[in-house]
């Protein structure tokens, strides 16, 4: 699999990854669906860095094998829980991200009151999205002084 850069006289390799289609063969439904994975350049001085992120799906089939069909969706949540799958070469460095919240001041109160139509509340949380993790904290009602 190859994403390629059109260029006017030559193509550039932009990042690759190699697939034996018998390991596609023995997954389950002989399929990866909806699965991200790690691209890297053959061509390029940094062989063993991340070139891109490919999301696709793939179906190897014989003669006597069930037909798979292969959605435009974006997967199930498990698809996007399922770790990125790596080129040999490339070694990852795991790194952390903290995150601490301390406080929110004059957030709009959103919640409408029906009497008054006037919003004296709101139900405040945080979303962070990295990658394909997302993490949601409770929300924290807060009220109008």
């Amino acid at each position: 699999m190859r994403v390629l850069d059109k260029g006017y006289f030559k193509d550039t390799i932009v990042g690759l990854y190699d697939f034996d289609v018998s390991y596609i063969y023995f997954m389950v439904k002989h399929s990866l669906m909806h699965r991200w994975v790690a691209l890297s350049n053959p061509q390029s001085e940094n062989y063993d860095q991340i070139a891109g992120y490919l999301k696709l799906s793939i179906a190897v089939t014989t003669k006597n094998d069930e037909t798979i069909n292969i959605t435009e969706e974006i997967g199930t949540p498990e698809s996007n829980e399922l770790p990125i799958i790596m080129p040999p070469q490339l070694k990852p460095s795991y790194q952390q991200i903290k995150i601490r919240i301390f406080r929110a001041e004059k957030l709009p109160m959103l919640d409408i009151n029906l009497l008054d139509r006037k919003g004296n509340s709101i139900d405040a949380y945080i979303q962070v999205n990295f990658l394909n993790f997302n993490i949601k904290t409770q929300p924290i009602t807060g009220y109008k002084d």
